[in-house]
């Protein structure tokens, strides 16, 4: 069910973005980010889209402690994590933040047990073993949990890589055009799956170019040169 909007207005940001710009190129002169501010609040599942290069997936990046940003300001459950060393700010990331990608990033050599389970290595407390089986019973992968990924369809590979990101309970998912490659059956599960993710109090930011998808989402932002488009 989508929320209204002002539930959020009460609560503190999981992440905060103020004022985010990003370049590339030796002088600086491709501009990606241009003055980006955004909020992920708890409960909340926004959407983006956007022409491809206007900046979707580099956001994600920076508000994902993955990339840093040239200029502007990230808070992380109000830490600063640019300004920790990388092992401070790669735990930050593994606590609080999930990541699903379009391509999946499962590794070839490890079954779907082994590929959701390196979330959380080693994977021995009850809690994080308790999870593992009931997002592959929920994901409905059971009946692949030991397979390879080069034996799986794309929609199984999408399965895992999102109880991957599940798996230790993060605040936070980022997801990076994670329906481009499936069906519509496939698509139906990985949104259901995140909406109910925000609905038990996560925050969700969707990069897609999937029409439907701004239709079950709390709030959506269009990109366009590395701005948000204000309507």
């Amino acid at each position: 069910m989508i929320k209204e909007q002002n539930t959020c207005e009460s609560k503190t940001a999981y992440i905060t973005a103020n004022k985010i710009s990003k370049s590339y190129g030796d002088n600086g002169n491709i501009n990606v980010l241009n003055n980006i501010s955004v909020n992920l609040f708890p409960g909340e599942f926004l959407s983006i889209s956007g022409p491809s290069g206007c900046g979707k997936t580099t956001l994600l990046m920076i508000l994902g402690c993955l990339m840093t940003p040239d200029e502007g300001e990230i808070k992380v459950k109000n830490k600063h994590p640019y300004q920790l060393s990388p092992s401070n700010r790669a735990k930050i990331r593994s606590d609080i933040i999930g990541f699903i990608f379009q391509d999946f990033k499962l590794i070839p050599y490890l079954n779907v047990i082994e590929n959701i389970s390196c979330a959380a290595l080693p994977v021995t407390d009850k809690p994080h073993c308790d999870n593992l089986e009931n997002l592959i019973y929920s994901l409905k992968l059971d009946h692949r949990r030991h397979h390879l990924p080069d034996e799986l369809s794309a929609g199984e590979k999408q399965r895992a890589a999102i109880a991957r990101a599940l798996l230790t309970s993060p605040k936070v998912i980022l997801a990076d055009e994670p329906t481009g490659n499936l069906d519509k059956e496939n698509t139906d599960i990985v949104l259901k799956s995140l909406r109910d993710f925000s609905d038990d109090g996560g925050s969700v930011l969707m990069a897609s170019h999937d029409s439907k998808v701004e239709k079950l989402t709390d709030k959506h932002l269009r990109m366009s040169s590395g701005k948000f488009i204000i309507n």
